[in-house]
Order: structure tokens, then C-alpha cells, then sequence
């Protein structure tokens, strides 16, 4: 088992499967439900019950029982290979793929496609073999694939440390200025599928926006992400007021008729990272797909801007 201690730092009263929910997204409350009741959850040292309530420097330590090994079959898939070398890959992720296997699943995800293009070069994780992170399933872009336990541990630290540096565009409804946003984030109260800005238990975001183009009621945008939560730039953006055009999650319903996006208007466009065997600084983009230069082209964007993006 992976232990993991925490000291509670919040407002008192906030429940301790909420909050283990809120710092782990990745996992469901369900699943803290189980690792609760099956024992593996202390507070101030005492096997505690999910409706616990905190207090101030509560100390939690959390016992992670081992994931179980997926059932993966390597599936052909055309994935771009942007960079390569034998410790690590940059590729290409297109829309409308998922990841890496979870619950509901039941399509091809990128996971089954790089075990068919890398056959048995990926780093050795059971459920998510050279996945060092992901992006959601319908932003296209720039992805670190790691070929070897060594390099996945290396790139891991790197993104724990906030070395690596990640560009978005994003085209989102009216005109942004450029501006910092600090705003902690954590699961949304109103709807467990969601993340929001939550001051209570939320954790530290900061995403830096600049603005590319003014264009009819939208900005393109380019996001830089300071810190790495769950849908980090989507959520900062609808609090901004400004939601990415096409995000049916945090978007404004019904209102994007206007625009017709094909999927959301979001696309992980470069990345830049320290090489962890030979120390080489390294920056690949990721050009704009087709869907999203349409996007902008029918928006009468400047066509050199379009040129620098594409």
C-alpha cells in the first residue's frame, strides 16, 4: 500500500470523504467510501468513519490499496509521434479520446493505441503503462509518454515541481484581457462530475491568460496552467465569465449555436521540459487541428496570427 499524510488546514467542519474527494479528483467518493470503511483512512491516528468531521491541523494519513491491473489489448491507432528517443516520446493526442481506461469506458482509449505504437517500451504502470499525464477527452494536443520506470519517476517529479511548462489556446465567449487568475480549486458542491473554485478546501491554481486575438464576441486565448489540477483552465475560465466555446460542462448552455464548435475549443499546444537523461532543454508545439482553425477562420481571425498558431 502507498501511504500519503496530510495535516487539515481548512475551515472546521468539512467532511473527511469530502475532503479526501476534493484534494484526490481522480477518485470518486465512492471510492474513498470503500478505502474508509475498509480501514485504511487515520485521523489523529484513530480509524475514522466518511461523515468525520475536521478540524483545524487534523493529521490524516491515508492508506492507498494497490489499483489492480487492467485487462489491456493493444488496439492500432494512427498516433503522431511529434518527438522520440529511446526514454521517452511526445505525441499527439487527438480529439474525442479518452486517456486511459476508467469506470464506464467502453471504447479504445489512447492507452490501448500507444501499447500497440510503443509495443513494449512504456514505463511498467499496471493501469496506465508510459502515461506521465493526460488531457480530457476532447482537447487535442501535445502529450510526455515515457518509455522506461526511470524517466516516468523523472518527468513525474518534474510536473510535482512545476518545471515543465504547458501552453493552451482556448477560444472563449467575449473579450478577455490579459490576467492572472489565482483561485483555488476543488470538487464543485453542487455537482460531484464538476470542479469549482472553493475556498474551503480547494487546492492552490494559478493559470496566467494572455489574449491572441480579439474576435466577434470571442477571444483566442493562450493559457498557461502555473499548477496542475482537474480542468484547471475550464474552471478558471468560467469564473472568469469567459467559458471556453464548446465546453458543455462549464460552458454557457445553448449559447454556443452561434459558433457551431465541433467539440471544445481548447488544445494543448506546446510543452517545454528539462530531458531527464541528457539534460536537454526541450520544446515541442503541437499544430492547431483542422476543426479548431476552421473554427477561427470563420471568425475572419488575422491571417498571420493563424500562420504562427498552425
Amino acid at each position: 500500500m502507498t501511504k500519503t499524510e496530510l495535516i487539515y488546514e481548512g475551515t472546521n467542519g468539512v467532511r473527511l470523504d469530502y475532503f479526501l474527494t476534493s484534494n484526490y479528483p481522480m477518485f470518486s467518493r465512492a471510492y474513498f467510501e470503500k478505502v474508509i470503511d475498509q480501514g485504511h483512512v487515520f485521523v489523529n491516528r484513530k480509524r475514522s468513519k466518511k461523515s468525520l468531521k475536521l478540524n483545524l491541523s487534523d493529521e490524516i494519513e491515508i492508506y492507498f490499496p494497490p489499483l489492480e491491473p487492467l485487462d489491456l489489448e493493444p488496439v492500432a491507432m494512427d498516433i503522431p509521434i511529434l518527438y522520440e528517443d529511446s526514454n521517452l516520446a511526445v505525441i499527439y493526442k487527438k480529439s474525442n479520446l479518452v486517456c486511459h481506461p476508467a469506470f464506464g469506458t467502453q471504447e479504445p482509449t489512447l492507452i490501448h493505441g500507444l501499447l500497440h505504437q510503443f509495443n513494449d517500451q512504456l514505463s511498467p504502470d499496471p493501469t496506465r503503462p508510459g502515461l506521465v499525464h493526460r488531457l480530457d477527452k476532447d482537447t487535442s494536443g501535445v502529450m510526455l509518454i515515457a518509455k522506461n520506470a526511470h524517466v516516468h519517476q523523472a518527468l513525474s517529479d518534474q510536473f510535482k515541481e512545476r518545471t515543465i511548462k504547458k501552453t493552451y489556446l482556448a477560444l472563449v465567449h467575449k473579450h478577455l484581457k490579459e490576467t492572472t487568475i489565482d483561485a483555488p480549486i476543488g470538487r464543485s458542491l453542487k455537482d460531484r462530475k464538476k470542479m469549482a473554485v472553493n475556498m474551503t478546501v480547494g487546492k492552490s491554481a494559478v493559470t496566467v491568460f494572455k489574449p491572441l486575438a480579439l474576435l466577434k464576441n470571442s477571444t483566442l486565448v493562450e493559457a498557461s496552467p502555473q499548477t496542475g489540477r482537474t480542468h484547471q483552465i475550464r474552471v478558471h475560465l468560467q469564473h472568469l465569465q469567459h467559458p471556453i466555446v464548446g465546453d458543455e460542462l462549464y460552458g454557457y448552455q445553448g449559447s454556443d449555436k452561434n459558433f457551431s464548435p465541433p467539440r471544445i475549443l481548447l488544445h494543448a499546444f506546446e510543452i517545454e521540459f528539462l530531458h531527464p537523461i541528457t539534460n536537454q532543454y526541450i520544446a515541442i508545439k503541437a499544430p492547431l487541428p483542422l476543426d479548431f482553425k476552421q473554427a477561427l477562420e470563420n471568425l475572419q481571425i488575422d491571417p498571420k496570427i493563424l500562420s504562427f498558431i498552425t
